[in-house]
C-alpha cells in the first residue's frame, strides 16, 4: 500500500477507534480500492464502519459508489461489495467486487477494460433505470 500524503482530505481517523477486526476489513478495502485503480488516498472521503449497519466501508467522492464489507465476512473479493445509491429516487443497489473483476476478463465484454470501468458502466447504466438487467 501507497505511503499516505500528511495533506491528504480523506479522513482515516476511524482507523484508530475500531476493533481489530474492523481494522483489518478496513485495510483490506484501502488494499483492494488501490488494486481496482481508486485513487482515494488525495481524495475527499473516508474510511469508517457504519454506525447502523456495522459494516466497514470506503466512501470516496471522486466516484459514485461506495465499497463495504459486512460484519461476517472473510477477507476476500467475494465479500467486497460496490453500493451504488441513485440520487433521484434513493433505491440502492448493490453486487460483488468479484462479479464486476469478471467481466474485465470477459473477452465477450471488450468494451469493458478493467474492474473500476465496470462498475461506472454499471452506476450509469443503474442511473439510466437500465441497471438491473445489466450483469448476467
Amino acid at each position: 500500500m501507497k505511503n499516505l500524503p500528511n495533506n491528504s482530505s480523506f479522513d482515516f481517523s476511524a482507523l484508530g477507534t475500531m476493533c481489530q477486526w474492523e481494522r483489518q476489513k478496513a485495510l483490506y478495502l484501502m488494499q483492494v480500492a488501490e488494486e481496482i485503480g481508486i485513487e482515494y488516498a488525495d481524495s475527499y472521503g473516508c474510511i469508517a464502519v457504519n454506525n447502523t449497519s456495522g459494516y466497514t466501508y470506503l466512501l470516496c467522492e471522486d466516484y459514485s459508489f461506495t465499497l463495504y464489507m459486512p460484519i461476517n465476512c472473510g477477507l476476500t473479493l467475494d465479500h467486497v461489495f460496490v453500493s451504488y445509491t441513485n440520487m433521484e429516487n434513493g433505491q440502492e443497489y448493490e453486487e460483488r467486487l468479484s462479479v464486476f473483476i469478471e467481466m474485465a476478463s470477459d473477452p465477450e465484454r471488450r468494451h469493458i477494460f478493467n474492474a473500476l470501468d465496470a462498475i461506472q458502466q454499471w452506476t450509469e447504466e443503474v442511473e439510466s433505470g437500465n441497471g438491473e438487467n445489466w450483469i448476467i
